[in-house]
Parts: C-alpha cells; sequence; structure tokens
C-alpha cells in the first residue's frame, strides 16, 4: 500500500512537469522556425535586355528597390504571407503580381515589362502535375493559332493580342485543360497557373488517328513519313495520307519523322471509337534545328496581311496573300523577330527556338491611327455651290459654307465619306489608303433627285448628233427613245446597235447611279448617246 502511494505521489509530480517540457519544446521548435522569407528577380524587356533603374516595390509594406545593372532586384528578408508586388519603369507598361511567402523560402521573379508603343499582352502559364506538384516540360500551348512550349520550369510567356483567349494545354498521358475567356490587357501580364491530372483511360478502349502530312513550303504531299503514336507506326503514302488504327483512347504524342525534315511532335488526344484527324505541315531542314510558321493578321478585323516583313538576324520573308511566313532549319536558341508593314505598328517577338519543334505563331499588327486635314468643295451640276450638305466621315460631320466648302480633323483609318442634302443623290466616297498623307481634299458632284416624268436631252459631236426621250418611272429610268439622229455612215451604221447595248446597260438603274457612273468623252455612236441621256437627265 505504501508503495502505490508512493508511485502515485510521483506520478502526480512528474506528468505536470512531462507536459511543461513538452510545450516548452514545440515552442522552442516554433520560434526556431524561420519566421521570414527572402525575395528577389531580375527586370528585362521583351527582347530580353536588362531594365536598369525600374522600381519594384511592395504598395502594400511600403518597401522599394531599384533594379541594378544587370536587372536585378533583392528585398530585405521580408514576413511570411502574401506580397503583392509592382514594378514601374518610365516608358514601360507597370507590372504586379502577388506570391505568398513561406517561411525560410527563396523566391525568384523573372519580370518582363512591355514598352509603351508594342501594345501587346502577354500570358505566362505554368503548368505542374496536380498530384506530385512537379513542373511539366514540353507542355503543348494552343491559344488561337499560337503554339508554344513550357520550358524546364515549366513556364511558356506568350505575346498575343489584348482580349479574350482560349487556352488549351496538352501533356502525353494527362487530361487535355481547356478554358475559355483568359483575359489579358494591354502592356500587362496574365499569369494563369494548369494543374493537370494524369489520363486513367478505360482499359481495352481505342480510337483511330488520320493524318495527313503536306510541305509547310510548297504545300505538296509527302510521302514515306514515319508517324508514331505510342507502339504504333506507319508511312504516309503518295498523297501524305495515313490511317493508324486502334490506338489507346488518351492523350498521345505523335511524333512525325522524313528525310530532310525536321522532326515534328504533337500531342492529340485520341477519342473512343473516333477518328481523329490531324493535318500536319512539315520543315525541311536537318535534325537538331527548329523551325517557324506563322500568320500575321491585322488586329481590327483578324483578316490576313500580305507583304508584311518579318525579319530576325540574318532572317526575313515576307507573308504572301494568307498572311503566312515560314522559317526553317533555323539553329535552336533565342532569336527576336521584327513584323512590320507600312501604315502598321512594328511588332517584335522574343522567342526560343527549340531542337525538333515547329513553333506556329499569330501575329497581329495595328494600324497607325493620326489626324488627317480633309477638306473640299461640293458643287452642283453647274458648278453651283451647294450649302449646307452634310459631309460625315465616321461620327465626324460637318455642313459645306456659302462656297459649299468643308473642313473635317479625322482619323486616317476612316476611309468612307458621305455627302448628303435633301433633295440631292446621296454620295460615297472612298479616301486614298496611304498613311503617309496628311492632307486630303475632294472636289465633289452630286446630281439633284429627278422625279418621274419624261426627259429630252440633245448631244452631238464631229460624227453625229443625237436627240434623246428618256422616261423615269417609280425612281428608275423604264424607257429610251430616239427622237431623231443623224451623221456620217458609219454614225448611222452603227447607231441602232448601240442604241441597244445602252438600253441593257441602264435601263432599270436609278438615274443617280446613272448620272455618276457614265461620264463619255468619246465621239462615237454610243458615247453621244449615253451624253443625250445625262443632258436630259441633269436638266431637272
Amino acid at each position: 500500500m505504501k508503495r502505490k502511494k508512493i508511485l502515485g505521489t510521483i506520478l502526480k509530480v512528474l506528468i505536470p512537469v512531462v507536459i511543461v517540457i513538452i510545450l516548452m519544446g514545440t515552442a522552442y521548435n516554433f520560434f526556431r522556425r524561420p519566421q521570414t522569407f527572402n525575395l528577389y528577380g531580375q527586370v528585362i524587356n521583351s527582347n530580353g535586355e536588362f531594365i536598369v533603374g525600374a522600381k519594384v516595390s511592395l504598395p502594400e509594406r511600403g518597401t522599394e528597390v531599384l533594379t541594378d545593372s544587370k536587372g536585378k532586384f533583392t528585398f530585405p528578408p521580408l514576413k511570411t504571407g502574401k506580397v503583392k508586388i509592382r514594378t514601374e519603369v518610365v516608358g514601360f507598361h507597370p507590372y504586379e503580381e502577388e506570391v505568398n511567402g513561406v517561411g525560410g523560402n527563396k523566391i525568384h521573379l523573372l519580370i518582363i515589362l512591355v514598352e509603351v508603343g508594342k501594345e501587346e499582352a502577354l500570358i505566362r502559364i505554368k503548368v505542374f502535375d496536380e498530384e506530385t506538384k512537379s513542373l511539366l516540360v514540353g507542355s503543348v500551348i494552343n491559344i488561337g493559332e499560337t503554339v508554344w512550349y513550357t520550358n524546364e520550369d515549366g513556364l511558356a510567356t506568350i505575346p498575343l493580342k489584348a482580349g479574350l483567349h482560349s487556352v488549351e494545354v496538352l501533356h502525353p498521358g494527362y487530361q487535355p485543360y481547356k478554358v475559355l475567356g483568359v483575359e489579358t490587357f494591354t502592356g500587362k501580364t496574365t499569369n494563369l497557373k494548369v494543374a493537370l491530372n494524369k489520363e486513367r483511360p478505360l482499359p481495352g478502349t481505342y480510337g483511330n488517328l488520320e493524318v495527313k502530312v503536306t510541305d509547310a513550303q510548297t504545300g505538296r504531299a509527302i510521302s514515306q513519313v514515319t508517324v508514331q503514336v505510342g507502339e504504333k507506326k506507319g508511312l504516309t503514302d503518295i498523297e501524305g495520307y495515313l490511317l493508324i488504327t486502334e490506338v489507346p483512347a488518351q492523350s498521345s504524342e505523335v511524333v512525325f519523322t522524313a528525310s530532310g525534315y525536321l522532326t515534328y511532335k504533337e500531342v492529340v488526344s485520341i477519342k473512343v471509337n473516333e477518328n481523329t484527324m490531324l493535318n500536319v505541315k512539315l520543315l525541311s531542314g536537318q535534325q537538331g534545328r527548329g523551325g517557324i510558321t506563322g500568320i500575321v493578321k491585322d488586329s481590327s478585323n483578324s483578316l490576313p496581311l500580305s507583304g508584311v516583313s518579318v525579319e530576325g538576324k540574318t532572317l526575313k520573308a515576307q507573308t504572301g496573300l494568307d498572311g503566312r511566313f515560314v522559317f526553317p532549319n533555323l539553329v535552336p536558341g533565342p532569336l527576336t523577330l521584327s513584323i512590320s508593314l507600312k501604315g502598321y505598328q512594328t511588332v517584335w517577338r522574343e522567342i526560343q527556338i527549340e531542337a525538333g519543334k515547329v513553333l506556329q505563331l499569330e501575329i497581329f499588327l495595328e494600324k497607325i491611327v493620326v489626324d488627317i486635314n480633309f477638306s473640299g468643295r461640293v458643287t452642283g451640276i453647274n458648278n453651283e455651290a451647294v450649302v449646307r450638305a452634310r459631309v460625315s466621315v465616321g461620327s465626324t460631320q460637318a455642313l459645306t459654307d456659302e462656297e459649299g466648302r468643308f473642313f473635317l480633323k479625322i482619323r486616317n483609318d476612316e476611309k468612307t465619306v458621305i455627302f448628303e442634302k435633301e433633295g440631292f443623290y446621296t454620295h460615297t466616297a472612298t479616301l486614298p489608303d496611304d498613311p503617309t498623307i496628311k492632307d486630303v481634299y475632294l472636289d465633289i458632284l452630286i446630281y439633284k433627285i429627278v422625279a418621274d416624268g419624261t426627259y429630252i436631252g440633245k448631244a452631238s459631236s464631229f460624227q453625229g448628233e443625237v436627240e434623246m426621250k428618256v422616261e423615269v418611272t417609280s425612281g428608275k429610268i423604264r424607257g429610251l427613245k430616239a427622237l431623231s439622229y443623224e451623221g456620217s455612215s458609219a454614225f448611222m451604221e452603227a447607231f441602232q446597235e448601240k442604241l441597244l447595248e445602252v438600253a441593257r446597260e441602264v435601263l432599270r438603274m436609278t438615274p443617280g447611279d446613272f448620272l455618276r457612273k457614265y461620264n463619255p468623252v468619246d465621239s462615237g455612236p454610243k458615247e453621244v448617246i449615253l451624253l443625250a441621256i445625262k443632258k436630259a437627265l441633269s436638266i431637272p
């Protein structure tokens, strides 16, 4: 009994002591754990050049540093937690990013600033495994007609037009990822983190792969191209076609190899019991090299632009009628492309050429918008001034003065001019499409509306003379009749034939369309007939 009492007393004393020791140890370990993290990085422009003296700040913490001669910056140790970073320097669009600092971590940022005037957006996509969080290298990024690949850091930084984009990310053995409506902003970087899940296809499910292979430069079909997907392999026929059946229904990498061409790889998602079609254009060149194919479009309407100059180092090409260009057989490494066309803002693209890969680019050019001084005079058929006629270019309008003159300041991307006046036919003109022109002057002739009725006009030349009666009904020319005609034998012989020819052309035209279209200058019978009709319709 005494032993039990002694043991109980000892336990009552020891248990609180042990608890205190454990708590002290836990507190000791907690306070030993780092409560700060390190943040540093480098600031460059879209050409990869260092930006010196850029201000990198933490607005919510009241801290800022400047980049050194190599664009580098370092903050003193920072307390753990979320931090918003802002980078700004004159001549560049500001950049903002948020990071979550964990105690003991070292965070390195590569910040790319977009120059003012290079009005492109950037999207930076980081791809990793959802389960293991490991970065995925060589993932394929599809945005429109732009194809990019993630680097060894699982990153792809892609310049593109500001706006809404659909982003597709593919990686062999992983479920495809697609998101609609990713918004990018002019001069800013949009960050997107993509977590891919490993694919778990149902055993025994298959689909088919159809391929058509052509030469990227000539468009000709390429035969004897080796196409491999997983363990399946085949050769294209004389038309560049191949059907591979019973391919496992999953995301797989397809490899194309042919003598004299760069190896091409693409990730496709094979659907169960379906044919997946793949059109591939191969670039000629040596193995171990890379290539570029691209299309250049107008940013305002997305139409292809021809005659665009695409240059980089020793490279130079012009886009064809389809807006496309090709650079085969390129040495791997960084490359800066300059894309320019008269009347458009020049765009620069900093890209990375990779061995065995063909980079597909979609590039948008924006028109250079400048002010044009647009003036002129509006007159009637007898050169009399048309007063208070409305001249419209887009949303800009002006009225003609007592002498029929007008002046507007307009943008050079607005080309259509409309002239309106009550009692006159509306007239439309197109301004010259030349971005170097800063002043435009037009003398415009507008015609009075011809009311329904019968009109008579005479015209003559050294070959002959004609008097014509013209009937206008429901606002259109409905009848023509020669009241009299005389002249040389050649004129008289050709008259009836030419009258029928004129009738086929002008009957059912409005008088306004006729007056604007026909301006006879020759002396033959057809021209004299047209001139007589014009004089008849001009009398009102």
